[in-house]
């Protein structure tokens, strides 16, 4: 089962695999990183070392994947299931992969994964093909779509280091300006009346699902609060509060299928 994302203890968890055989469950962590992996022990680091030399630390893959063994271990005790879970740390590009001592969980390329899953032995069965089965329904049925948004807490990113202003829809340049009622590029001369609304989408994906009016003038570079109000009041979103107190919920579906006119 690819993609799986269930809560626990109001945490949610999103799995890239996972194998339920008779005797264990195997989650898979895939790691999309190109560039020469460096693995060091005492304490566990994951480095990724460029072809200039430079190396750059990152977020240990084995402690993630011990949190998502530990948070899947404790959702199945709550289905009565009790079963060892494996971890599997892939790497999706033929690294050069350099590992000092051989860490407690198995690492592998993405192109090794299978062979090695035919290799593990079921020496006890705890589950059988039934139980199996409904083990997977019932993961379906709890499953909810992975979000990843904003991406500021998902990457620990400042919202000061954000740059704001609104993406040209043409030439994909900053800073769209807002003359004559249009929004103009200053790069290639595109204009359009809603280019504001990929400013909005920007922002959901990136700090959060709602915004106010002054924060929609920061991030389009508005300064007119009443020319703010009226395109926020025509784009697809929906207005909450009075006052001072009130924001936009911005929600991505209607920015998927609203076509700028």
């Amino acid at each position: 089962m690819h993609d799986v994302t269930l809560c626990e203890d109001n945490i949610y968890f999103q799995m890239d695999s996972i194998l339920i055989t008779p005797a264990f469950i195997v989650i898979s962590e895939v790691k999309n990183i190109a560039e020469k992996i460096i693995i060091k022990s005492k304490p566990l680091q994951f480095i990724k070392e460029y072809s200039t030399g430079k190396r750059v630390p990152l977020q240990n893959p084995i402690v993630e994947l011990e949190r998502k063994i530990y948070l899947l271990d404790s959702w199945l005790k709550r289905q009565k299931v009790e079963i060892p879970i494996k971890g599997i740390v892939a790497f999706a590009y033929n690294n050069e992969l350099s590992i000092e001592e051989n860490p407690s969980m198995d690492i592998m390329f993405t192109n090794e994964v299978a062979a090695h899953l035919r290799s593990l032995q079921v020496n006890k069965e705890l589950l059988y093909k039934s139980e199996i089965h409904s083990l997977a329904r019932k993961i379906v049925k709890y499953h909810q779509e992975y979000n990843p948004f904003p991406l500021i807490k998902r990457y620990n990113i400042h919202p000061a280091h954000i740059i704001p202003g609104v993406i040209c829809s043409k030439c994909d340049q900053l800073k769209m300006n807002w003359l004559q009622k249009k929004w103009r590029c200053p790069h290639c001369g595109h204009t359009g009346k809603n280019d504001h609304e990929g400013a909005l989408k920007d922002w959901s994906m990136l700090v959060k699902n709602n915004i106010t009016n002054r924060e929609f003038r920061y991030f389009t570079q508005l300064e007119n609060r009443n020319t703010a109000k009226k395109l926020l009041a025509r784009s697809p979103i929906e207005l909450s509060g009075n006052g001072r107190a009130s924001k936009y919920e911005i929600v991505l579906d209607p920015f998927i299928h609203t076509e700028v006119k």
